[in-house]
């Protein structure tokens, strides 16, 4: 259900991301947070604004907590409403894209600053509310959503090849030429061709485990699986037909790098 929600506001938020210079993993991290990954969003309000009579919104009246100085009490306020998702979400982009307060949030240029300043220009007074934003823009690879993709071959995508981090650009030639080997095997199968794993930043490595020198850091090297294709048969055209040099099979995928010597090991 929650991966569904993101789908359904992914095309919308990344038209209006590139519109106001809003990283689109924190906007929808932002409504996922903010309604329950659209669970609790009466009146298609995804974020929760208040409405105000300079809205140009409907009102709806909802029951909610404010702080009156001592305690947190129950009452009714006017909370906007709004036609469909989608106006929500153009209201929030006008807000972070065009408010004089927000412009340190449209500076940034990775998720993690985002978030500690849309926290830091007032948007949430929760004390975790940014550590809030990272953790579901990391589990749900939502940074995937920020970069302007590259057309690396025929068949393949940069965006394939990331996993949470951005890739730094330069090693971007590192994973075209990644891309390049593994189109050669598409071209002659005919057969998709899926990256479980491609670039890896550090800190991602070090979380799952991998090699302190792994290729994946580099851009050199992924992980993948051919549909459709007996696992030895794959392996054993990437071996004839590309220049990888270094191959890891395990039972459900097969690991090829640009290593200088060849090299074959089993998982």
């Amino acid at each position: 259900m929650n991966n569904e929600f993101i789908e359904k506001i992914k095309n919308k938020s990344i038209e209006l991301c590139k519109q106001y210079n809003i990283l689109p993993s924190l906007m929808i991290a932002q409504a996922c947070l903010e309604s329950g990954f659209g669970k609790h969003a009466p009146g298609n309000n995804l974020f929760g604004y208040k409405w105000t009579s300079s809205s140009g919104r409907d009102y709806q009246l909802l029951w909610t907590y404010e702080y009156n100085g001592s305690e947190y009490v129950k009452v009714q306020a006017k909370f906007r409403k709004y036609n469909s998702i989608e106006e929500s979400l153009e209201d929030y982009a006008k807000l972070i894209g065009t408010a004089k307060r927000y412009a340190p949030v449209r500076a940034c240029r990775d998720y993690k600053c985002a978030a500690k300043q849309v926290k830091a220009c007032g948007y949430a007074t929760g004390h975790q509310y940014d550590q809030s934003i990272i953790r579901i823009i990391e589990q749900y690879n939502l940074t995937r959503f920020d970069m302007k993709d590259i057309q690396l071959t025929k068949n393949f995508k940069l965006s394939e090849f990331q996993l949470n981090d951005p890739i730094p650009e330069k090693y971007i030639g590192n994973i075209k030429e990644v891309a390049t080997q593994l189109q050669k095997v598409r071209d002659i199968l005919g057969k998709p061709i899926i990256i479980t794993s491609g670039y890896r930043s550090p800190a991602y490595n070090k979380k799952i485990g991998g090699a302190t020198n792994s290729l994946h850091l580099y851009g050199k090297a992924a992980d993948t699986k051919m549909m459709g294709i007996n696992i030895k048969e794959y392996i054993a055209y990437l071996i004839r037909y590309t220049n990888f040099n270094g191959f890891g099979i395990a039972n459900s995928y097969v690991h090829c790098d640009t290593r200088p010597n060849f090299t074959v090991w089993v998982y």
